[in-house]
């Protein structure tokens, strides 16, 4: 072995049977997550739910986009009741990843997480 200089780093690699890794049917949503534990891979929670956070703003993300389209015609066409019920959905809408707990969620948990929408008056 040798000390690196400052500013250097050192990648070590290794091989682990796959019936070790972290993942659930072969996926590997969490693979950018991966850290080498005690002599295992094991997910960094950490980033784990980084990714799970990102996923659900992409999903309100989308939803957002359709409530827009929805907006522009409720300005032009609808009622001031339809309006306000619009606004609070779309503020309930852009609130999810800040109500989203993750914190006590397990990998499996986390894998198969999905958010709880807010749903506008007289959907489903």
């Amino acid at each position: 072995l040798r000390k690196l200089p400052a500013g250097e780093s050192a990648v070590l690699l290794g091989f682990v049977h796959e019936d070790t890794l972290p993942v659930k049917n072969n996926e590997d949503m969490f693979r950018e997550c991966w850290i080498f534990k005690d002599g295992k891979v094991a997910v960094d929670m950490t980033k784990a739910r980084e990714v799970v956070l990102k996923r659900v703003r992409t999903e309100r993300d989308a939803k957002l986009a359709e409530a827009d389209k929805e907006k522009s015609r409720l300005d032009d066409l609808g009622t001031t009741e339809e309006k306000k019920a619009h606004t609070k959905y779309r503020q309930a809408l852009r609130d999810v990843p800040a109500n989203v707990k993750l914190d006590a969620l397990t990998v499996e948990e986390l894998h198969d997480f999905n958010a709880t929408w807010p749903t506008l008056a007289g959907q489903v």
